[in-house]
């Protein structure tokens, strides 16, 4: 059973029949166990802090960039060629 929860070992039986044609559709739930960490009561589990974590940040900041150079690239390369006309 994963963490948290308390394997139920009662076994489940059933029944296959020749030429059986209709699958059988068996369901098992373990229960979860009470864990003092589980007991939250009015205490909050945060800091108090609102915002969201900074997860990808840098990578939108990386894409911004890379296309701002580009656009530099292009830019200079229309003005040199403007300018050699």
């Amino acid at each position: 059973a994963p963490t948290g929860y308390e394997l139920d070992a009662t076994p489940v039986t059933f029944k296959i029949e020749k030429e059986q044609e209709v699958a059988i559709f068996l369901t098992k739930e373990n229960r979860k166990v009470a864990d003092s960490s589980d007991i939250r009561g009015n205490n909050p589990t945060s800091s108090g802090n609102k915002h969201l974590p900074k997860t990808g940040e840098t990578i939108i900041s990386q894409f911004i960039l890379s296309i701002l150079g580009v656009l530099l690239v292009f830019i200079s390369i229309k003005f040199r060629k403007k300018r050699n006309i």
